[in-house]
């Protein structure tokens, strides 16, 4: 009876942590590649706004990421959370204040496509000054540096153009490709890219003992972190900010990341 009485205690205090605690706990990692441009990159993904990622908690992370200091903002897709959302109110208003002076640049991810609200997330990166890239590229010279920034719309539920992304590729700059479902880079010709980012798998979000985590469709081979493609080509997948559906992480911290190129 203590046994059981023990392991329940355990369990109820995992589940408060992983709840009320961890999800709270942003982690700022950092990633140095070559640096032969001497740029850095914030990476941020997966917000899922919804009734536990509200505007306050937004209000509280663009705080924080102004604190930082980088040259390009990411984001890898998942602004909403699907079908779990009450209200969009605010999100716009928020995102103007994310470090303006420099350029933002966003993709759709999966949950964006799923939410109600849909329609109205261009919109809100209008509002917000933020480029949106739909399958479409954007060339930025950054303090000299010349950068070519791929766009692919999400595989899941947008439109499918696997075959476009390569097509709009520069030979003389530096090809970065922004890619929600990071298991793709099987299935694209990776030759003209120097760089991947990545989300939508939240690291797994829940992690268990050996190593045992969650996946999701297009997740399961590049789970979270730096990987190696080929000898020009690097693929960085963010563990993500906010959760899909339950509002729980276990050993998978909520990140952004400084990737120094």
């Amino acid at each position: 009876m203590k046994v059981l009485i023990i392991l329940a205690t355990i369990l109820l205090l995992v589940l408060l942590y992983a709840r009320l605690i961890e999800v709270k706990q942003l982690v700022i990692k950092k990633v140095e590649l070559s640096k032969a441009l001497g740029l850095k990159i914030l990476h941020v993904s997966d917000l899922h706004f919804n009734k536990f990622y509200n505007t306050k908690r937004l209000d509280k992370l663009v705080t924080k990421l102004n604190r930082i200091d980088v040259d390009l903002i990411i984001f890898t897709g998942d602004l909403l959370d699907g079908p779990y959302i009450g209200s969009i109110n605010g999100i716009a208003e928020s995102l103007s204040k994310l470090n303006n002076k420099i350029p933002r640049i966003v993709v759709y991810g999966n949950h964006d496509y799923k939410s109600k609200y849909f329609k109205d997330v261009a919109g809100i990166y209008k509002d917000a000054d933020i480029q949106l890239l739909v399958n479409s590229s954007q060339s930025l010279l950054i303090r000299d540096k010349a950068l070519n920034i791929v766009g692919a719309d999400d595989y899941l539920r947008g439109n499918r153009a696997l075959e476009r992304l390569t097509a709009i590729t520069k030979d003389d700059q530096y090809n970065l490709l922004l890619l929600h479902e990071p298991d793709l880079v099987e299935r694209i010709d990776l030759n003209k890219f120097d760089l991947v980012l990545s989300g939508h798998t939240h690291g797994g979000q829940v992690r268990l003992p050996f190593n045992i985590s969650g996946s999701t469709n297009y997740g399961k081979i590049y789970r979270e972190g730096l990987f190696k493609l080929s000898d020009k080509t690097k693929l960085y997948v963010s563990s993500g900010v906010g959760n899909a559906g339950l509002n729980i992480r276990f050993r998978v911290k909520p990140s952004v990341t400084i990737i120094s190129i």
